[in-house]
């Protein structure tokens, strides 16, 4: 089946966007549904034609979508074709009155997980992994486990993946007190905001490497709502019971981490001041048999932005666990 692409908001990439329906569960209105699938364009380009190379698929995080314009350059360069997929409610899929990063189950974004992997194989002979960060991690490992379409993708890796809130026995408990009221009232906000440090460290126009779209992805994220935090909270309980996925699984995390404080400090570039990833190492192994870790020196939260060593690192980690093009 031939799929018509129309041009991205990154130069050199194109979309294809998928229609789906309304969210009938609401009580307020959230507008239409989309998921966007983006790929590196082949027009007037030194990349090879898509002849059988094997693919992979990005899936972002919470208040993210894909602008990594030099992993699809890394991934490409290897030998994969790159295509990442902008969630419902994400990035370039947020449409007029919805809620932006809002889900109350995982199993929510499984349909478009369902059709990225049908119109990627459809163009491919094989997808050779499933890389999905944070959020999208947690959501990734639920999917690699019963997802409908999981079988056409051989491997998984996971970039910092939330696998659980916070280590703090106080937090856990606040957490779970909220995620409980969030199943009978998914649209209470529980923060009005994040903290903006981490985007301090990312975004070009204050300490970091990189230029997005801050709409997209706001210093101070979104409001979080007592749903999210429910969806969180019994997919992580699931998940600390033991999965049992069968593919190859590498987690990639930093080497340590912190709480940042209110003001940017350098050492909140060398390290996830998001999520534990002592809690990531501790719990990555349940995901399934295969299952190994790599902790990455001086890392931040999304690996992938990192500065450098340690981005570097990041990558060589992953186009050595993604094998061969040929293998």
């Amino acid at each position: 089946m031939t799929y018509s692409f129309q041009p991205d908001i990154l130069p050199g990439f194109e979309q294809l966007r998928l229609d789906l329906g309304k969210d009938e569960g609401l009580k307020q209105p959230d507008g239409k549904l989309t998921a966007t699938l983006v790929r590196k364009t082949r027009a007037d380009s030194a990349l090879p034609p898509r002849s059988g190379r094997p693919a992979v698929l990005y899936v972002h995080g919470f208040v993210d979508y894909f602008f990594h314009e030099h992993v699809a350059a890394s991934l490409e360069a290897a030998g994969f074709d790159f295509y990442a997929l902008d969630l419902r409610r994400s990035g370039r899929s947020i449409n007029e009155n919805n809620l932006p990063y809002f889900a109350r189950k995982v199993d929510e974004f499984f349909p478009e997980l369902d059709w990225a992997l049908k119109v990627i194989s459809e163009e491919q002979h094989s997808i050779r992994a499933m890389i999905a960060h944070s959020t999208g991690g947690l959501i990734a490992s639920h999917y690699a486990q019963r997802g409908a379409e999981a079988q056409r993708f051989e491997k998984l890796l996971l970039n910092s993946p939330l696998l659980s809130l916070r280590s703090s026995t106080f937090e856990n408990i606040g957490l779970n007190l909220m995620s409980i009221v969030g199943k009978f009232q998914p649209l209470r906000i529980a923060a009005t905001n994040l903290d903006s440090t981490y985007g301090k460290t990312l975004h070009s126009d204050f300490d970091g490497e990189w230029q997005y779209n801050l709409d997209f992805k706001p210093l101070a994220g979104v409001p979080v709502h007592m749903g999210w935090l429910a969806m969180v909270a019994q997919a992580s309980a699931q998940l600390k019971k033991g999965l049992s996925i069968k593919k190859p699984i590498l987690t990639i995390t930093s080497d340590s981490w912190h709480r940042s404080g209110t003001e940017l400090r350098p050492k909140d570039h060398l390290a996830d001041i998001i999520l534990s990833s002592d809690d990531i190492r501790r719990l990555a192994p349940g995901l399934g048999p295969n299952s190994r870790t790599r902790s990455i020196p001086r890392a931040k939260h999304d690996v992938f932005l990192s500065r450098e060593p340690a981005r570097e690192a990041a990558m060589s980690a992953t186009i050595d666990f993604l094998g061969p093009e040929n293998s």
